[in-house]
């Protein structure tokens, strides 16, 4: 999730996941929309923005940022079990950051230095995920992801 200058999207790679959709298989999707929303002189930058992303290997990768008119157009297209799924996942994640962005942010303490137990790999210090998702307020998943 981003909170870009209080513009609220969801990345596309997480959007595919709520949709039990492969990423690939959404950018194509996207694309065929694309063509249609330009065509018909619709402003596709309110529901999808290309961006991109470094893979694991450094390799630049497209990516969209989507924004609540963009779920909102993805979820219309979908019926049923799914359609209701990826709907109500969407709205509520919508909702956290709009209570997020409301919520006045508390500074939260970081853990000392000496919580975190020294641990060297080949001589060299290291920090281990669960510290530095300590440290850094991240969940250690995250941090696994990028």
């Amino acid at each position: 999730m981003n909170f870009e200058l209080k513009r609220l999207v969801l990345d596309s790679r997480d959007v595919a996941k709520m949709l039990d959709k492969n990423h690939a298989d959404l950018l194509r999707d996207i694309a065929k929309n694309m063509k249609y929303l330009t065509e018909s002189k619709i402003a596709f930058s309110e529901f999808f923005q290309e961006t991109q992303y470094k893979d694991s290997t450094g390799k630049k990768n497209k990516r969209y940022d989507i924004s609540k008119k963009g779920c909102e157009f993805l979820a219309h297209k979908l019926t049923g079990k799914k359609g209701a799924i990826f709907t109500a996942t969407y709205i509520n994640k919508f909702h956290e950051m709009e209570q997020a962005l409301k919520e006045p942010k508390e500074q939260k303490k970081l853990p000392l230095f000496t919580e975190i137990k020294p641990t060297t790999w080949r001589g060299t210090p290291v920090i281990e995920i669960q510290d530095l998702a300590k440290l850094t307020n991240i969940t250690d998943a995250t941090i696994h992801w990028y």
